[in-house]
């Protein structure tokens, strides 16, 4: 106990500014997206030869979202106490477009939403306000990689011309959303990591990711697993491919076709 008290009491770094950018793109709902967060991040513990305290930190950061559906501002802030745990909350304010899936409103929690339907659906512009918190536990044993998170979110959302039937379709989410809701997501990562150059950071991680979500109020929920493949040929660049059939979707009932969704990141 005493060791553990020590080491959590050692001086923490200065802190250091930080930035992200990612450009991505999904065959679905969202299309292309680009993201711009800057920051600051502190380390912790200082303890390089400790496993439990090799990596901790404290992040600050503003995410803003741009996509054809929605323009959105993300305050958050990330604690990062043991190398295997991150905790965060957040705020992200959103205004939608009125174009593509975005805030398409629906009488009914029950009312089918097929691709099909998108066709001929009229979107409205609109605002969105959500607060929520993330979880994230995460180890690494010799090349195998597990990560495990959940997400909790309350969503309030309000159409430009007042609000019309009981929910609206959220397309980041894939949910049908009652105007005010509670959002709650799970999900997993299993990776299989191959180093090519340690010093530079050049890397590929192949594997599995099954995310789950749901909207409490109306019930609404889907499901979806399979391949993640990560490169990096640096410690700065990273890009990422996603497939995914889904296994629970009123979107998208079948298996095929499936989630597709590219991302290249840039971190500093």
């Amino acid at each position: 106990m005493l060791t553990l008290a020590l080491s959590l009491l050692a001086p923490a770094k200065a802190a250091e500014p930080m930035l992200e950018a990612s450009l991505g793109a999904a065959a679905f709902s969202l299309g292309v997206a680009a993201r711009v967060a800057p920051g600051m991040k502190w380390s912790l513990w200082n303890q390089p030869d400790n496993v439990l305290f090799s990596d901790t930190f404290l992040k600050a950061e503003v995410g803003f979202d741009l996509s054809p559906v929605y323009v959105r501002a993300v305050p958050k802030i990330t604690f990062s106490p043991l190398a295997v745990l991150e905790v965060s909350v957040h705020y992200a304010g959103s205004a939608y477009f009125g174009t593509f899936t975005g805030m398409v409103p629906f009488d009914s929690p029950d009312a089918p939403y097929t691709e099909a339907f998108f066709d001929t659906a009229e979107p409205i512009p609109g605002t969105s306000h959500r607060v929520g918190g993330n979880t994230t536990l995460q180890a690494q044993v010799g090349p195998i990689i597990v990560v495990v998170w959940n997400d909790l979110e309350r969503w309030t959302a309000t159409p430009f011309e007042g609000r019309e039937g009981c929910c609206f379709f959220e397309p980041e989410r894939e949910l049908l959303f009652a105007w005010e809701e509670t959002y709650v997501g799970v999900g997993d990562v299993l990776l299989y990591e191959v180093v090519f150059d340690k010093a530079k950071g050049r890397l590929l991680r192949v594997g599995n990711m099954t995310n789950y979500q749901t909207a409490l109020t109306t019930g609404d929920e889907l499901l979806r697993t399979g391949l993640l493949a990560a490169y990096s040929p640096d410690k700065h660049w990273t890009g990422a491919l996603v497939v995914q059939p889904y296994l629970i979707s009123r979107q998208w009932p079948d298996a095929v076709p499936p989630y597709i969704a590219a991302q290249v990141r840039w971190v500093r």
